[in-house]
């Protein structure tokens, strides 16, 4: 279900279509939650980060990216750390 909800968010936000991509990425993490998996799960914040910027919306973005920075703490991964400040320092 994962892998359907994932293409379906790529085609709707390759078509600006960002609500539908956000609703369909919301999707994605609560069964990455249901599964406990913490790489999928830092992934789709990453994401939502991601579509929300591209939506314009820069306060959600930014919180998205504090989310997937409090992940990448937690999990200790330098590459998701530096992912995580670089996207939160595009707001600054």
């Amino acid at each position: 279900m994962y892998k359907a909800y994932s293409e379906l968010e790529y085609a709707v936000r390759s078509q600006s279509r960002f609500k539908e991509a956000i609703d369909y990425t919301q999707k994605m993490f609560k069964l990455s939650k249901a599964d406990n998996d913490d790489m999928q799960m830092a992934d789709i914040l990453e994401s939502l980060a991601s579509i929300y910027k591209d939506a314009g919306d820069y306060e959600k973005s930014f919180e998205y990216s504090r989310q997937f920075h409090q992940l990448a703490v937690k999990a200790n991964s330098k590459l998701w750390i530096s992912s995580s400040l670089f996207q939160m320092g595009e707001f600054i």
